[in-house]
């Protein structure tokens, strides 16, 4: 029998980020189904019960349709045109869930997901996840208790008409609250502007 001790090497920085990716986003390299798994946890638990025991089932594959055509889509090259994906997609998502015995599907539900996805795509990077990096510069900020409270310690947004970001209901009203954002750092693109509020934030919940 041999006894000589297996060597094991210093594991690469990109070994090291396929730990941490594991670590939060689950196991598998189907990394788009990830994202949008890990991105329906965030905003969850602000969902009504409705008749279906599995909710996520609802939607996601439906979900991920939609970001493998988005990846595609040569005709999203303006946030004007970003912005009709995202309320597209906002309204085939509420139509899904009220369907199915959900009351009301919120815009406040929805951007979450469709927000917190890209931003994991983004995070995860174009060399595992390719497709999506010109799409940045467009995409909206995932509106949550912790970006909400930044925003107002500074910079006097708009009030929202509710003081759950998950209620909200008017797709015109957050697509405003998205405008101010732009409006307010246009030398910046919203989501770097999210990226360094929700850094410097105490997190505790959003």
């Amino acid at each position: 029998m041999d006894n000589k001790a297996q060597h094991f090497p210093v594991p690469t920085r990109t070994e090291q980020e396929d730990f941490l990716i594991r670590l939060y986003f689950g196991s598998g390299t189907d990394y788009l189904s990830l994202c949008i798994r890990r991105a329906y946890l965030d905003f969850s638990r602000t969902l009504r019960i409705g008749n279906q025991p599995n909710p996520y089932a609802l939607a996601g594959s439906e979900l991920n349709k939609i970001f493998v055509d988005l990846k595609n889509n040569s005709d999203i090259a303006s946030k004007e045109s970003f912005d009709n994906w995202h309320e597209t997609t906002y309204n085939k998502l509420r139509s899904l869930y009220e369907q199915h015995g959900y009351s009301i599907f919120y815009v406040g539900q929805a951007q979450k997901w469709i927000n917190m996805s890209l931003k994991y795509i983004f995070t995860i990077g174009d060399e595992r996840l390719p497709g999506y990096s010109h799409l940045y510069q467009f995409a909206h900020v995932p509106l949550d208790s912790i970006i909400l409270k930044q925003l107002q310690a500074s910079y006097s947004p708009p009030k929202l008409s509710t003081e759950n970001w998950s209620r909200l209901k008017e797709y015109r009203e957050y697509l405003g609250f998205q405008q101010w954002i732009r409006d307010t750092f246009s030398d910046s693109a919203p989501l770097a502007v999210e990226f360094h509020l929700w850094l410097n934030s105490n997190v505790e919940s959003a």
